[in-house]
Protein backbone atom coordinates (compact mmCIF):
# COMPACT_ATOMS: atom_id res chain seq x y z
CA UNK A 1 0.00 0.00 0.00
CA UNK A 2 0.95 3.21 -0.61
CA UNK A 3 1.27 6.00 1.93
CA UNK A 4 0.12 9.50 1.19
CA UNK A 5 1.35 12.46 3.81
CA UNK A 6 -0.66 15.66 4.17
CA UNK A 7 0.56 18.38 6.41
CA UNK A 8 -2.42 19.06 8.92
CA UNK A 9 -1.43 21.93 11.89
CA UNK A 10 2.46 21.38 11.53
CA UNK A 11 1.86 17.81 12.09
CA UNK A 12 2.75 14.83 9.67
CA UNK A 13 -0.37 12.57 8.83
CA UNK A 14 -0.12 9.71 6.75
CA UNK A 15 -2.74 7.92 5.00
CA UNK A 16 -3.47 4.70 3.77
CA UNK A 17 -4.41 3.95 0.49
CA UNK A 18 -7.11 2.00 1.87
CA UNK A 19 -10.04 5.30 1.42
CA UNK A 20 -8.66 5.60 -2.05
CA UNK A 21 -9.92 2.00 -3.24
CA UNK A 22 -12.62 1.94 -5.74
CA UNK A 23 -14.81 -0.98 -3.87
CA UNK A 24 -14.45 0.39 -0.34
CA UNK A 25 -15.25 3.93 -1.61
CA UNK A 26 -18.91 1.86 -3.24
CA UNK A 27 -19.57 0.10 -0.02
CA UNK A 28 -19.49 2.93 2.43
CA UNK A 29 -21.40 4.82 0.05
CA UNK A 30 -23.94 2.27 -0.44
CA UNK A 31 -23.81 1.78 3.52
CA UNK A 32 -24.97 5.91 3.66
CA UNK A 33 -27.47 5.78 1.31
CA UNK A 34 -29.16 2.49 3.14
CA UNK A 35 -28.88 4.38 6.73
CA UNK A 36 -30.30 7.32 5.34
CA UNK A 37 -32.71 5.62 2.88
CA UNK A 38 -34.27 3.89 6.63
CA UNK A 39 -33.36 7.00 8.61
CA UNK A 40 -35.81 8.97 6.43
CA UNK A 41 -38.46 5.70 6.66
CA UNK A 42 -38.45 5.57 10.25
CA UNK A 43 -38.72 9.25 10.49
CA UNK A 44 -42.18 9.29 8.04
CA UNK A 45 -43.19 6.58 10.61
CA UNK A 46 -42.87 8.35 13.87
CA UNK A 47 -44.46 11.50 12.44
CA UNK A 48 -47.37 9.27 10.61
CA UNK A 49 -47.26 6.87 14.22
CA UNK A 50 -47.50 10.53 16.69
CA UNK A 51 -50.04 11.85 14.24
CA UNK A 52 -52.38 9.15 15.18
CA UNK A 53 -52.13 8.63 18.28
CA UNK A 54 -52.72 12.39 18.81
CA UNK A 55 -56.37 11.60 16.82
CA UNK A 56 -56.84 9.00 18.68
CA UNK A 57 -56.09 10.85 22.46
CA UNK A 58 -58.73 13.82 20.93
CA UNK A 59 -60.86 10.57 20.23
CA UNK A 60 -60.27 9.43 23.40
CA UNK A 61 -60.90 12.48 25.14
CA UNK A 62 -64.18 13.15 23.49
CA UNK A 63 -65.54 9.63 24.68
CA UNK A 64 -64.71 10.40 28.30
CA UNK A 65 -66.47 13.94 28.13
CA UNK A 66 -69.39 12.02 26.39
CA UNK A 67 -69.61 9.17 29.18
CA UNK A 68 -69.15 12.30 32.13
CA UNK A 69 -72.03 13.98 30.19
CA UNK A 70 -74.30 10.87 30.41
CA UNK A 71 -73.20 10.22 33.88
CA UNK A 72 -75.06 13.36 34.52
CA UNK A 73 -78.17 13.16 33.17
CA UNK A 74 -78.41 9.47 34.60
CA UNK A 75 -77.73 11.51 38.09
CA UNK A 76 -80.26 14.09 37.39
CA UNK A 77 -82.58 11.68 35.75
CA UNK A 78 -82.35 9.64 38.85
CA UNK A 79 -82.56 12.33 41.11
CA UNK A 80 -86.13 13.63 39.31
CA UNK A 81 -87.42 10.23 39.27
CA UNK A 82 -87.16 10.11 43.50
CA UNK A 83 -88.62 13.61 43.45
CA UNK A 84 -91.81 12.68 41.11
CA UNK A 85 -92.36 10.31 43.66
CA UNK A 86 -92.08 11.99 46.82
CA UNK A 87 -94.32 14.77 45.09
CA UNK A 88 -95.95 13.30 41.73
CA UNK A 89 -96.36 16.02 39.38
CA UNK A 90 -98.39 14.65 35.83
CA UNK A 91 -96.00 16.96 33.92
CA UNK A 92 -92.80 15.84 34.69
CA UNK A 93 -94.11 12.26 34.90
CA UNK A 94 -94.82 12.91 30.99
CA UNK A 95 -91.26 14.32 30.49
CA UNK A 96 -89.90 11.36 32.14
CA UNK A 97 -91.40 8.87 30.37
CA UNK A 98 -90.47 10.86 27.27
CA UNK A 99 -86.91 10.47 28.18
CA UNK A 100 -87.52 6.89 28.89
CA UNK A 101 -86.40 7.00 32.40
CA UNK A 102 -88.37 3.93 33.89
CA UNK A 103 -92.29 3.76 33.63
CA UNK A 104 -93.89 6.23 35.55
CA UNK A 105 -97.05 6.54 36.25
CA UNK A 106 -98.99 9.27 35.63
CA UNK A 107 -100.60 10.64 38.59
CA UNK A 108 -103.90 12.48 37.57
Amino acid sequence: MTQFAVDIRRKLVRFSAFMKSETTNTILIFALVVVAALDVLFGLRAISGSREFRSLNIGAQQAQQGMMELNQLRSLAGDALAYNRAHPDPQLAKILNAAGVKSVPIPR
